[in-house]
C-alpha cells in the first residue's frame, strides 16, 4: 500500500471525525467489540498493527433482557427488549507505522414484550403498528487509533482513538441514531511479565437533533481490563465496561387525556463484567469466547447475561510471544556478555583473537569460550523464520563441533533492527532463534544443552540510522553459557 493510498484512506474519515453532526436516540448496544483483533472485548490495546498489516473478523452475542424501563409513570416496568441477537463485524488494516484505520458494523435481532408500549412512550406516536420483533442494522462506525508511547517494559502504553458512528442503524429498534455522533478514547496499557493491564476512558458527544429534540447528557465511557498469557496460544481475558447515562423523556397525553404521562429521567451509569479467552493459531486464525453480565446499577444496554463467540484473521499474523521472570534474568546476562563482547580478528594459523578459541571448522566458524563467530551472518528468507540453504549448511557445521564438544551449552538470540510494533518484533525474533535451534536439534544437538530467546530490537549493536547499522543489528546471536 502506497503513502497516496493511505493518505486517500484516511483524510475523509479525519473530516467526518472532526466535523460531524450529533444525534440522540436509545442504542442498546452498549457492548461494541474492539474492532481490531489485537484487543481484548471491547477495550482496545495501544500497539498498532505493523504497516501493511491487516485484519477481518466477526463476533456473535446474545444478550437477555438488555433493556427494560423500571417505574416508569403510568406504566410501571417495561420490558422493550427481552432478547438481542447481534453479530459484530469489523476490519483494520495498518496505515503507517504508529496509525492504524479501523470499520466495524452488526446485523442485529431483538424481541421485547413491552416493545411497542416502549416505541409509543418514547416516540410519542399513538399510531403505531403493534410490533414486537424485528431485525436491524446497527450504526456503521469508524476509528483511527495513533499510538502515542509504545507499551515496553520501561514504560506505558499510550494511544488515542478519535471515533465516529454513522446512521445506518434503526432507532426504532433501539439500534444506533439518524445521524453522525463522535467521540474519543484514551488508551493506556502497561505488561507486567505475563500480565496485560489495559484501561480505556473518553467521552461521546450527544446533541439535539432535528427529528428528536429529546436530548440526552454527553457520555462518559470507560472500561478496566486484565489479559493473562499462560501460553502463547491462549489469553485468559476479564474487563469491566461502562459509561455515564442521563435520558430525557417528554409525557404525553397518550390516545386520549385522561391519563396523562409525566416527563421522567432514565438516568445511571450502566456497567458490564464479562470474561472470557482467546486462542490463537500459527496461521493467523483467532478464536474468542467468554460471556458477561450486567453489574446491579441503572441504566439502558446493560443485559441480565451474555455470551459471546467470534473468529478473526490476520495477515501477516499476530505476535505472539511469552515473557516470563526466566527470560529476564537471561536477558540481563546476556545484555552484559555483549557489552564485553569484542569482535575477534581472522584466525590464521595459530589462535590470536582476544580470548581463546574452542573449535573452529574448515569454513571459519569459530567457537570462543563466549560466543560463535560465522564467517557470514545467519540469514532467512525475506521476513520469514526459513532458514536460506547458506545458513543452513553453516549450522551444519556448527552442529559438528556441538556434537565433539558435548559439555558446550548455548543460548541462541535473534535480534532485528528498530522499527514497527515491538510485540512483532520480539515474536518473529523468537521465531528465527526457533528456527535455528530445531535446525541444530535436527542434526543431533541435545535440546537441552540450547536455550532459544527473542530479543526483538532491545540490543543494537550498531546504529539504526543507516542500512549498514540496520543490517547489522538484525542477526542470529550464539552465545555460550557453559564450555
Amino acid at each position: 500500500m502506497n503513502s497516496f493510498v493511505r493518505w486517500a484512506l484516511l483524510l475523509p474519515l479525519m473530516i467526518l471525525l472532526l466535523c460531524p453532526i450529533a444525534a440522540f436516540a436509545i442504542d442498546i448496544q452498549n457492548f461494541q467489540t474492539a474492532l481490531e483483533s489485537n484487543g481484548l472485548f471491547s477495550l482496545y490495546l495501544s500497539d498498532p498493527l505493523r504497516m501493511g498489516q491487516f485484519c477481518i473478523g466477526g463476533l456473535g452475542n446474545y444478550a437477555y433482557l438488555p433493556l427494560r424501563l423500571q417505574k416508569v409513570p403510568y406504566k410501571g416496568d417495561l420490558d422493550a427488549v427481552d432478547r438481542m441477537i447481534a453479530g459484530q463485524f469489523f476490519a483494520a488494516v495498518g496505515l503507517f507505522e504508529r496509525v492504524d484505520l479501523m470499520v466495524g458494523g452488526s446485523g442485529n435481532y431483538v424481541y421485547g414484550k413491552d416493545m411497542d408500549l416502549m416505541k409509543k412512550v418514547y416516540f410519542q406516536d399513538w399510531n403505531l403498528t403493534k410490533k414486537n420483533a424485528g431485525a436491524a442494522p446497527g450504526d456503521l462506525q469508524a476509528a483511527v487509533k495513533v499510538m502515542i508511547l509504545r507499551n515496553e517494559p520501561d514504560q506505558v502504553g499510550i494511544a488515542l482513538l478519535p471515533y465516529a458512528t454513522f446512521p445506518t442503524g434503526n432507532p426504532r429498534f433501539y439500534m444506533g441514531s439518524d445521524v453522525i455522533d463522535f467521540g474519543g478514547k484514551l488508551i493506556i496499557d502497561k505488561r507486567i511479565e505475563r500480565l496485560n493491564i489495559v484501561l480505556n476512558a473518553g467521552y461521546f458527544v450527544n446533541r439535539k437533533s432535528k427529528n428528536d429534540p429529546e436530548k440526552p447528557d454527553n457520555e462518559i465511557i470507560g472500561g478496566l481490563g486484565l489479559s493473562y498469557t499462560p501460553h502463547k496460544i491462549i489469553d485468559i481475558i476479564a474487563e469491566i465496561d461502562g459509561k455515564s447515562q442521563n435520558f430525557h423523556f417528554k409525557g404525553t397525553t397518550g390516545p386520549s387525556t385522561t391519563n396523562p404521562q409525566k416527563n421522567f429521567d432514565v438516568s445511571g451509569i450502566p456497567l458490564e463484567a464479562m470474561a472470557g479467552v482467546k486462542l490463537f493459531t500459527n496461521i493467523g486464525l483467532s478464536f474468542t469466547l467468554g460471556g458477561g453480565a450486567g453489574l446491579p446499577t441503572n441504566g439502558v444496554g446493560t443485559p441480565m447475561a451474555r455470551g459471546m463467540a467470534g473468529i478473526a484473521y490476520t495477515y501477516p499474523r499476530l505476535p505472539r510471544t511469552l515473557v516470563s521472570r526466566e527470560v529476564k534474568v537471561v536477558e540481563k546476562v546476556v545484555e552484559k556478555v555483549v557489552e564485553k563482547q569484542v569482535m575477534p580478528k581472522p584466525i590464521e594459523a595459530e589462535p590470536a583473537g582476544p580470548e581463546p578459541i574452542i573449535a573452529k571448522s574448515y569454513s571459519g566458524i569459530i567457537v570462543y569460550e563466549s560466543h560463535v563467530e560465522f564467517p557470514k551472518p545467519i540469514k532467512f528468507v525475506g521476513d520469514s523464520a526459513e532458514l536460506t540453504s547458506g545458513s543452513q549448511t553453516a549450522l551444519d557445521e556448527l552442529s559438528q563441533i556441538l556434537l565433539e564438544h558435548p559439555t558446550i551449552v548455548i543460548q541462541i538470540e535473534g535480534h532485528v533492527a528498530s522499527g514497527g510494533d515491538e510485540g512483532f518484533n520480539r515474536a518473529m525474533t523468537q521465531d528465527r532463534a526457533n528456527s535455528v535451534r530445531n535446525h541444530l536439534k535436527s542434526k543431533g544437538v541435545d535440546p537441552k544443552r540450547m536455550t532459544a530467546i527473542g530479543q526483538g530490537s532491545s540490543y543494537p549493536i550498531a546504529s539504526n540510522t543507516t542500512p549498514e547499522g540496520r543490517a547489522k543489528n538484525t542477526r542470529i546471536d550464539i552465545i555460550i553459557m557453559e564450555k
